[in-house]
């Protein structure tokens, strides 16, 4: 035996046993929650923030190896890199600046920071609805167990800890996440393309109004859309270079993903199965980071007892399903209206949705008959996924009970058009489209698009100058203004979500 092999077999023992600790500590948390049931919220409550933690330590370092060694994305010396950070920061000040940050629905997000201030103050994930304050300290009354998975809330009390508690944070948050958002756009295009495309990918990611209003907001949906991106940017590089270190960085940042949005998990579990039947992703690849994998079950505590601890509280009527077949063909005709609309009194734009619903249609028809940009198997392959994700959102979207794409509260999730921008705007490289198709199909796959006039102005409550109280006890002052333009008032009170 070489010295190599040895060596290979020593690192392979250690992770083993490694693992098979992660898989024992697991197994004793889930057996403590099947044998006493009653224990399990408060197992998740006050043990959610130290597995996140772990799992949010384990990806950044995964990230940053992953960008800088294999193959490396991060050209910090190329201008064109420093070019497309100050475009994507510059953007993003100017949402930050000219449109107004408020909580746009209510109770949803503030719900969400009132989570984050129990991860700052008591490392717990309490949603803390009622309190005192004595001695400028917070006690509380009232506190419920959320429903919403934690990661958002994580990163904003990330920040609460760098710079102090603010319920202005979350803003802050998802101005951070449209960077980055915009930027791995940028750095995906530019690494199979040229810095030409990679710019004109970010305007047309950018030219969608909802972007602006989401990240102006204190709601986790840009986060879920960096996350998905990441996900299936990770897909992508696995099909490219299948290497160990990248199978290993997809599959944390699909279990981060998971921790975004409920159906999230969703979308992660088809892209691992479309990689592992694919041999995108195989046994050797796991092997070499063995004690992440089996980590999983671990991290996986926290989402499976929250939705354990949270079965019924969807927010249907009594006499409604949450999902159902009759509800999918009803939203399916409202959203089919809603793409004809010329009135402007949505946050996209009719023309432009048109013209990317007949360049989607065309790429359907070549990606059926694997022609023009899906002639070579990885192409045909990374079109499916993303088409298959894209589906399967709308099937979930559309068959709940509350899905209406026209709804004030849900128009946010039209945002996941937003992923075929950013990943359309990559065909010539990732497709191989000749340079020409590309830039043609990039101006016509637009689904927002820079000549919206109207839309939300974000304002919310119940009555003019409604004064607001978040668990901080930080006051919120907002006020409904009446301008020229359609706008939405979101209401006070508990809103339908999905």
């Amino acid at each position: 035996m070489t010295m190599d092999a040895s060596e290979d077999n020593k690192n392979f023992d250690m992770a083993f046993w490694v693992s098979i600790l992660f898989m024992v500590v697991a197994l004793v948390l889930i057996g403590q929650g099947i044998f006493y049931p009653k224990h399990i919220k408060d197992m998740v409550a006050h043990g959610s923030y130290w597995v996140i933690t772990f799992l949010v330590g384990v990806w950044l370092l995964l990230t940053f190896k992953s960008l800088l060694v294999e193959p490396i994305e991060l050209h910090l010396k190329d201008k064109a890199f420093w070019v497309g950070v100050i475009v994507c920061v510059g953007l993003t000040g100017m949402v930050y600046v000219g449109v107004e940050n408020t909580f746009r629905v209510l109770s949803d997000e503030t719900n969400l920071l009132a989570i984050s201030k129990s991860l700052h103050v008591e490392k717990t994930i309490y949603n803390s609805t009622m309190g005192t304050w004595y001695y400028d300290s917070f006690h509380p009354i009232l506190r419920e167990f959320p429903k919403r998975p934690i990661l958002f809330p994580y990163l904003t009390h990330v920040l609460h800890v760098l710079v102090g508690y603010s319920p202005y944070n979350s803003f802050l948050l998802n101005s951070l996440c449209l960077s980055a958002l915009l930027l791995s756009v940028f750095l995906m295009v530019l690494r199979r393309s040229n810095i030409f495309l990679g710019l004109l990918a970010v305007l047309l990611c950018f030219s969608q109004p909802i972007l602006s209003l989401s990240a102006s907001s204190g709601g986790y949906d840009l986060c879920s859309m960096l996350f998905f991106f990441f996900m299936l940017w990770g897909a992508l590089r696995q099909m490219e270079y299948g290497t160990p270190l990248n199978g290993a960085w997809f599959w944390t940042t699909g279990v981060m993903f998971s921790y975004v949005r409920y159906e999230s998990f969703a979308f992660f579990a088809f892209a691992f199965v479309v990689l592992t039947v694919t041999r995108h992703l195989r046994w050797d690849q796991i092997k070499a980071y063995l004690p992440i994998y089996a980590a999983t079950p671990l991290w996986s505590l926290p989402y499976i007892g929250q939705r354990l601890s949270t079965v019924g509280k969807y927010e249907n009527p009594d006499d409604v399903s949450l999902f159902s077949v009759t509800r999918f063909v009803e939203h399916l005709e409202f959203m089919g209206k809603g793409l004809i609309n010329f009135d402007f009194s949505l946050p996209y734009n009719t023309v432009l949705n048109l013209v990317g619903l007949v360049c989607g249609l065309v790429l359907l028809v070549l990606w059926f008959l694997r022609k023009g940009p899906f002639q070579s198997r990885s192409a045909a392959l990374f079109g499916f996924l993303c088409g298959g994700c894209f589906a399967m959102q709308q099937v979930i979207f559309l068959s709940h009970h509350m899905g209406l794409y026209h709804h004030p509260t849900q128009t946010r999730f039209f945002s996941r058009f937003l992923h075929c921008h950013g990943f359309g705007a990559g065909l010539r490289v990732v497709l191989r489209l000749p340079a020409r198709t590309s830039c043609q199909c990039l101006r016509g796959g637009s689904l927002g698009g820079s000549l919206f006039s109207g839309g939300p102005r974000g304002c919310i409550g119940k009555n003019p100058g409604a004064e607001l109280q978040d668990a901080s006890g930080a006051s919120l002052f907002v006020t409904i203004r009446s301008t020229g333009s359609p706008h939405y008032c979101f209401t006070a009170g508990p809103i339908c979500s999905i």
